[in-house]
């Protein structure tokens, strides 16, 4: 029976607003520590080649930094990054070595963006948005890479009257191809494309 996998979370961060608390940004800094993860181990005398143990300990170090809320009344603006670094501390496994990255399905960088943007015509009953989600290169336990990509959406949005609103949104505008992030890719198996371009009305009906 594999020992339980026991860790320990430490973050220290700070937190500030603009506006009367309109605008706020958040800064953390994180780092996470396991140990008894299991790890496949390389055995030739034993009968199925190798076995699992509880011989791995990782660290996942990084800092995440947000901005969100409204820089006008008209405006609101959410951004945000996350830089995060994991490797293997220790791993008695020929495949899985001390300083590799434990962790190769989550991106090292990831940004995102969204802002909205109320139309000064036609009482601004007309908004605006966009955004952007960014994210760098990635991997699998068995080797299949995702280069760094981006996906942008946008939408437009006309409020009829007090109780009804129309809308339009556009996801991935620009059709991009990408895996979803998945530890297990590997050849011909688990390789899930993400949300193609998509274009979806809305009716919003409030009573």
């Amino acid at each position: 029976m594999l020992k339980p996998v026991l860790g320990n979370n430490q973050e220290i961060g700070w937190k500030g607003e603009w506006y009367n608390g309109q605008l706020n940004a958040t800064v953390a800094l994180f780092q996470i520590n396991q140990k008894n993860r299991p790890v496949y181990i390389d055995d030739a005398t034993h009968k199925n080649g190798g076995y699992y143990g509880t011989l791995g300990e990782v660290r996942s170090r990084g800092v995440d930094v947000e901005i969100s809320g409204k820089i006008t009344d008209d405006w609101q603006l959410f951004a945000g990054y996350t830089f995060n670094q994991s490797k293997y501390l220790e791993t008695e496994s020929s495949r899985y070595l001390a300083g590799t990255n434990y962790s190769k399905h989550t991106p090292k960088h990831m940004f995102r963006l969204y802002t909205d943007y109320n139309l000064p015509f036609d009482s601004k009953k007309w908004s605006v948005g966009a955004g952007v989600m960014m994210q760098s290169e990635t991997d699998s336990l068995y080797s299949v890479k995702q280069g760094g990509y981006a996906i942008w959406d946008a939408n437009i949005r006309y409020q009829v009257s007090k109780h009804i609103a129309l809308g339009i949104v556009g996801k991935n505008l620009t059709n991009r191809k990408y895996y979803e992030n998945n530890r297990v890719r590997t050849l011909g198996i688990n390789n899930f494309y993400g949300q193609e371009r998509t274009v979806v009305f809305n009716l919003d009906w409030k009573f």
